[in-house]
């Protein structure tokens, strides 16, 4: 029995239902790369160990990926035990505040939620006025850095999925633009843009050590800067 060709039937005038198209689309994983992007939702999460964070979900806008979305989460507190239920020292749960903070201000900064000025001769990161958290720059251009992870579901199965590196929301320059398009193979993320997102659920990655439900951490508020 021959193979049946995809092109059977295929004319100038036959037309695809692009629901179906787009959704097979879906199925594939945006590869490693620079992508402009917009901010096109905010959530507010909890994990069941009771940690909180926030998951930024970006739209692609340009190139073969456009319309395809891409998360970015960020812890919002700070367990002070770890893993095994033993309490961190005062300095580590410091570091790990301050990573957080970090990563909030740098990706605010690419969406324009806080601006560099000069004060006392030293550059810092402020507020942009009128403004105070995510959900007042939805829809702000940016670019993103991705990357994929492979991770395990709560059924045990292997799955890839696609998302903005620890640093990798970065504002609309000159410098970045160049940046765009899929990475090559076995390239590494950039070196300025971290690792790896902070983790929401399902197996994602622990850019800080998540916490046991038993016992019930206790936590540092980076309620400031929500």
């Amino acid at each position: 029995m021959s193979n049946v060709s995809i092109f059977d039937d295929m004319n100038e005038d036959t037309a695809y239902d692009a629901g179906e198209v787009d959704a097979a689309a879906q199925g594939s994983v945006v590869p490693p790369g620079f992508y402009m992007a917009t901010l096109k939702e905010v959530k507010d999460r909890t994990t069941q160990q009771e940690r909180s964070l926030q998951e930024l979900v970006f739209e692609i806008t340009e190139g073969r990926h456009a319309k395809r979305q891409v998360q970015f989460s960020i812890w919002t507190d700070v367990a002070v035990v770890d893993a095994e239920g033993n309490p961190k020292s005062p300095e580590k749960i410091e570091e790990e505040r301050n990573r957080a903070r970090n990563q909030f201000v740098k990706a605010g900064y690419g969406l324009g939620l806080y601006v560099k000025k000069v004060i006392d001769g030293k550059e810092k990161y402020i507020i942009t006025e009128g403004m105070r958290n995510f959900r007042d720059v939805i829809d702000a251009t940016c670019i993103i850095e991705t990357k994929t992870r492979t991770y395990k579901n709560k059924d045990g199965e292997d799955k890839t999925s696609a998302e903005v590196t620890m640093f990798g929301v970065l504002p609309v320059t000159d410098e970045n633009r160049k940046k765009l398009g899929e990475k090559k193979a076995g390239e590494k993320p950039d070196a300025k843009s971290g690792a790896a997102a902070a983790p929401g659920s399902g197996g994602k990655s622990t850019g800080v050590a998540a916490t046991p439900a038993k016992p019930a951490p206790t936590k540092k508020s980076l309620a400031g800067l929500l």
